[in-house]
Order: structure tokens, then sequence, then C-alpha cells
């Protein structure tokens, strides 16, 4: 029983696509750039493009400050 179970949704989610072109091209305008390629440039264009709800949160703040430390010692 465990095995139909398992394998029903196996069969079931492996014949349906989730992704679209709709999709993969709303994905593609709506994303924020992070950084470009060279490793060593600070992330500019992503703090550049950052939403203000995003910018308002402490949290997010926090998250950002510790990626760009955790950058600026191991990058």
């Amino acid at each position: 029983m465990k095995k139909l179970l398992f394998i029903i949704p196996l069969f079931v989610f492996s014949f349906s696509s989730v992704q679209d072109k709709a999709v993969i091209e709303w994905l593609n305008v709506n994303a924020i750039p992070i950084e470009d390629a060279i490793p060593t440039t600070p992330p500019t264009a992503f703090a550049a493009n950052v939403p203000q709800k995003f910018k308002d949160s402490g949290i997010f703040l926090m998250v950002t400050l510790f990626f760009v430390v955790i950058g600026f010692f191991f990058g």
C-alpha cells in the first residue's frame, strides 16, 4: 500500500509541467540582479533593486549585512 501511495503521485507529477513559457518569462522580467560574473565586485546591482518593503524590515537588513560581511572576508 505504501508503494502505491508513492507511485501514484510520482506518476502524476512526472507528467505535469509547472514552468511553462509564461512563468519563465515572468521570472526573467521580474528577476532582481544580484551581482555580475566577477566575484570580487560588491553587489551594487542588488542594493539598487531591493524593494522598499524589504529595506524597511530589520531581519532583511541583518541578513544582507551578514552576507556582505561574509563576502568581504571570504570573497
